[in-house]
């Protein structure tokens, strides 16, 4: 609006009322609930892995160097820990090296079962016969507690293998976990039985992205069962197959085989995973402690480097597969 000035004509202009800073409030406060809002969805993530990652890594590295006493506390032992677990490690029929050799040889089994893993998931896949049957019974130890499918087992290759034995075959038979010739494939077994559920689940996941039209040319072209699973199903879930590959590495020296559910501290095997784990659960005070750090870092140690030679050389043979 414009007005006279006293008469002469003089135009002049309604002062102009101050802007607000409405919006740029609002969308500060906004900016402050976002950020409040991803550091409390980050926080509880956050301290998790600060305290049970990072300080406990941290502490059993400083660990591996010191030593226990009842009388002294914590003091420093220097490279103690890693002498005296490379001389067990070395020397014949000891725990450790039992250990050691009982992990690769689990390890170089599982390559055996590796054709099982993708044709079990194969036959699901196709909705074969009894399909329904065999995915259920084969993810049910993923959805039991291992422990209870472990106890489960053990009655099952203790008590009721035995007992039909001798009924129907006249045959009197050692329970399976407890014969030294036969603890060993038994418990190897339960491993292979308690992981088949897992790779069923991500391999037919997997396949069910498989386009259809795919499997259609296949078809047309004369492709049986057989030569689709090889030219067109495994070729295009093998990076899939190579993740697997690199997890089952990784695990080498953490296996455990359920040992310490099938016989507590007293099994008549060792592995890696099984040897560390019961040094620290039914250790007295902390005097094993130290020891079981030192081994941890060892293997991790000699570990990393192969995995990361043999991701290397995965990501090289497995094509890169987009549909």
């Amino acid at each position: 609006m414009s007005e006279l000035n006293n008469g002469q004509g003089v135009a002049s202009v309604a002062p102009i009322p101050p802007k607000t800073d409405k919006k740029d409030n609002s969308m500060a406060s906004a900016r402050r609930k976002e950020t409040l809002f991803y550091i409390c969805i980050v926080i509880l993530p956050l301290i998790q892995f600060a305290i049970f990652y990072v300080y406990a890594n941290i502490n059993s590295f400083t660990m591996s160097f010191k030593k226990w006493t009842e009388k002294d506390g914590w003091s420093w032992a220097g490279f103690d820990n890693y002498k005296n677990m490379w001389i067990e490690l070395t020397m014949p029929n000891t725990n450790l090296n039992n250990g050691m050799i009982n992990a690769v040889k689990v390890y170089l089994l599982g390559w055996l079962v590796k054709p099982f893993n993708l044709l079990f998931p194969f036959y699901v896949y196709k909705k074969m016969p009894a399909h329904s049957f065999f995915k259920t019974m084969l993810f049910l130890p993923q959805i039991l507690s291992t422990t209870c499918t472990a106890l489960i087992y053990k009655y099952v290759v203790d008590q009721v293998v035995p007992e039909i034995s001798k009924l129907y075959f006249g045959v009197q038979m050692d329970p399976l976990l407890s014969n030294p010739n036969s603890t060993f494939w038994v418990a190897w077994f339960f491993g292979v039985l308690d992981g088949i559920g897992g790779s069923i689940l991500i391999y037919t996941s997997a396949m069910m992205r498989i386009p259809e039209s795919l499997v259609e040319y296949g078809k047309l072209e004369g492709c049986t069962g057989l030569k689709e699973f090889i030219h067109i199903t495994f070729p295009l879930i093998l990076p899939t197959f190579a993740v697997y590959l690199m997890l089952g590495f990784t695990s080498i020296f953490s296996a455990n085989l359920s040992l310490y559910t099938f016989f507590g501290n007293g099994s008549p095997i060792q592995t890696i995973g099984y040897y560390t784990y019961v040094m620290v659960v039914d250790s007295s005070g902390y005097t094993s402690y130290p020891k079981a750090a030192a081994i941890g870092l060892f293997f991790t140690a000699v570990l990393v480097p192969l995995t990361i030679i043999f991701r290397n050389l995965l990501n090289k043979i497995t094509p890169q597969v987009q549909y």
